[in-house]
C-alpha cells in the first residue's frame, strides 16, 4: 500500500457523472507506480473501506451546483468543511464530513489530508456512456492538470529548507 490514493467517483454509464473516473484513469497512466488508484461508484460509509490507513488522499468527483456554470473547478478540504457546504445534488451523494466524524470516533486511521476536486457538471443523470456535455469536456484537460498539480505538491514537497537542515 503507497501512503497516497487516489480516488475517483461517479458512474461511467451516466454522461458527467464519469468526470471523477475518466479523470483518475489519465492520471494513473502517468502516478500508477508511486500512488493507489481506486474507482468507486459508491458513498458514504463504504468509501472508509477505501480511505483509511492512508496519510493522504485525493477524491476525484462530479458536483452539481446551479449557481456556478459547467466546467467550474472546484478544490475542497473535506476535513475541515461543515457537511451542509457539501452540495447534496450530486448524484451520487456521500456525506464524507459526518463519515469522517464516525471514523475518528471509532478511532480509524484515517487520512489526516482528504482533498475533493470536484467538476462542477451539467448532466450527471442521462445515460450516455463516455459521452460528456461539451462544457465539461472542455475543462477536463485543466480538471486533469490541477489534480496533477496537487499530486506533484504531495510527492514532491517544496517546503523551504529547515534551519537544522542548513546546520547539518
Amino acid at each position: 500500500m503507497n501512503k497516497i490514493l487516489v480516488l475517483g467517483l461517479g458512474n461511467e454509464l451516466l454522461s458527467d457523472d464519469a468526470v471523477g473516473i475518466i479523470a483518475l484513469k489519465e492520471i494513473k497512466k502517468k502516478y500508477e507506480h508511486a500512488i493507489d488508484f481506486i474507482e468507486s461508484s459508491e458513498s458514504g460509509l463504504s468509501l472508509l473501506d477505501y480511505i483509511v490507513g492512508y496519510k493522504k488522499v485525493l477524491i476525484l468527483d462530479s458536483i452539481l451546483r446551479e449557481n456556478e456554470s459547467p466546467g467550474t473547478i472546484e478544490e475542497i478540504d473535506i476535513l475541515t468543511m461543515e457537511e451542509q457546504h457539501y452540495s447534496p445534488h450530486s448524484p451520487h451523494y456521500i456525506g464524507l464530513p459526518y463519515t469522517l466524524k464516525l471514523a475518528q470516533y471509532l478511532q480509524l486511521d484515517i487520512p489526516s489530508v482528504i482533498k475533493v476536486i470536484a467538476l462542477n457538471v451539467e448532466d450527471p443523470y442521462t445515460l450516455r456512456e463516455h459521452t460528456l456535455t461539451p462544457k465539461v469536456a472542455e475543462s477536463l484537460p485543466f480538471y486533469i492538470a490541477i489534480a496533477s498539480a496537487v499530486l506533484d505538491g504531495w510527492l514532491c514537497p517544496t517546503d523551504p529548507p529547515s534551519s537544522n537542515d542548513m546546520l547539518s
